[in-house]
């Protein structure tokens, strides 16, 4: 492997972690931290490990994604004189607002969690946790046009 191939696999291994694995998972170990130190203190404090994600909070991740992308963007264009990236700076600070709206929305509101499941996926996903839905949906929206920022960019 050359030089630049190995630069390029840890760039990207970079960017992975520090934008999918720390964003979506961080969450869920600090929860884990808390089910230990509930463990340790002898409480009975339920522990939802599905809250966080539950109530659209994926839209915050996102949110940092597009912020991510945007110092990439400025430093680009920066050393690029010319080179005009305005339409995924449009396209990325609306998202960005979506996604910031759906996690608000969330957090001021949180889904009750039901007494009996749904009985249809489509009734989960659109009428018992539609943060939810939405944020998972701009997320897949958003994180590949973020590694398509990275890959112009870097």
């Amino acid at each position: 492997m050359s030089d630049e191939t190995i630069i390029k696999i840890l760039d990207w291994t970079g960017w992975f972690l520090s934008n999918v694995v720390v964003g979506v998972f961080f969450p869920l170990f600090a929860m884990g931290l808390m089910h230990l130190l509930k463990k340790i203190q002898k409480t009975q404090q339920a522990i939802s490990y599905t809250a966080p994600f539950r109530d659209g909070q994926l839209g915050f991740v996102s949110v940092g994604w597009v912020v991510a992308s945007l110092v990439e963007i400025v430093k680009y264009q920066v050393n690029h004189k010319g080179a005009s990236m305005t339409v995924y700076l449009i396209i990325l600070m609306g998202c960005a607002g979506l996604s910031a709206l759906v996690a608000a929305a969330g957090a001021v509101a949180p889904a009750e969690v039901p007494q009996q499941p749904p009985a249809t996926k489509a009734e989960w996903v659109f009428e018992t946790y539609p943060a939810f839905s939405a944020s998972v949906l701009l997320c897949v929206i958003i994180l590949p046009l973020t590694a398509l920022v990275h890959g112009v960019t870097s």
